[in-house]
């Protein structure tokens, strides 16, 4: 797979975008065929090769011949809005993400924040909340693929959060978590596990992915579990 697209700002802000244009282009492919099909999806993550990437005058392009893995999951009962808990039965979702304004979302700036409200959806929650055929229904309205890449965004934001013990890393913001490497923050909550740790970097990397590093760095790890 050979891709090109100019991003302003970092890798990672190209790795987010990428992975949010993919995953939207398999919904979006997999949509137009499975009206009359009682299969639904359910679930997509994406995974890229290691092959390097080359920047050149602010544009990143990956290597022709660049694996890409997608994996897809399947049910007749469960639309594509049901999202996976990733910790303990009876996780609940970020009350605080989900009452953010949509412009928290990584892509989303004033403009299609704009838009959106015209919509009715100002919240993450709000976007959140649509299915896949209001997100379609939305798409067309705005004629736009990037509803389909919000509408992915909101739903991961949205996820069940962990369940973790209370400890010093709750006073701290999440892209600093995030950016401390394991012994670091074991040795500064000694109440997680190595466990935990992992379970709370899934976490935290997920949002970081799709939320903006403004929201995460000016949020502290108790705020984004609601406590």
């Amino acid at each position: 797979m050979g891709y090109e697209t100019s991003v302003a700002g970092t890798i990672r802000d190209m790795t987010r975008q990428l992975y949010a244009e993919t995953v939207a282009a398999v919904e979006e492919l997999f949509a137009e065929n499975q009206a009359a099909s009682p299969i639904r999806l359910s679930g997509v993550r994406v995974c890229c090769g290691s092959e390097a990437v080359n920047c050149r005058e602010g544009v990143y392009t990956l290597c022709d011949g660049t694996p890409w893995l997608a994996e897809l999951t399947f049910g007749a009962d469960h639309p594509l809005t049901t999202v996976d808990s990733r910790s303990d039965i009876g996780a609940e979702r970020s009350g605080c993400i989900a009452a953010w304004h949509c412009t928290a979302l990584q892509g989303v700036g004033d403009r299609w924040g704009r838009l959106l409200a015209q919509s009715g959806i100002r919240t993450i929650a709000d976007l959140a909340s649509l299915s896949h055929h209001e997100a379609l229904e939305l798409k067309q309205r705005l004629n736009t693929n990037r509803v389909l890449e919000f509408h992915r965004k909101a739903l991961m934001a949205t996820s069940a959060c962990p369940v973790f013990p209370v400890s010093g890393l709750d006073r701290l913001d999440a892209v600093t978590i995030f950016s401390m490497p394991e012994h670091q923050g074991l040795r500064l909550a000694p109440e997680l596990s190595p466990d935990d740790w992992r379970r709370m970097t899934d976490f935290l990397g997920a949002l970081v992915a799709v939320i903006s590093d403004r929201h995460l760095s000016a949020t502290t790890l108790g705020q984004l579990l609601d406590r």
